[in-house]
């Protein structure tokens, strides 16, 4: 039954998704990849051109891991809006 309901209800997902999420230079899967792998020491960060927050992540641990969490959980915005600058 869930089959069916995802069958309904994933294209308008990504539809969505589509409308608030922009593409570019940055790409998605990299930027998930280097918070995932090297978060703790602001690998996406440089990726995204955010160098002088890059540093700061790389001396602090992530800045004390409380800004990798808060990347975790506000990373596709900030892809986002490096893709429009």
């Amino acid at each position: 039954m869930g089959w069916l309901i995802d069958f309904f209800f994933i294209p308008a997902m990504e539809a969505s998704a589509e409308r608030r999420y922009s593409g570019g230079a940055h790409d998605y899967n990299v930027t998930w990849m280097l918070l995932t792998f090297g978060g703790i020491l602001g690998l996406h960060r440089f990726y995204l051109g955010k160098w002088l927050t890059g540093l700061l992540w790389l001396a602090t641990g992530g800045l004390f891991t409380l800004g990798l969490v808060y990347d975790f959980w506000t990373l596709n915005g900030q892809i986002s809006e490096a893709n429009q600058g």
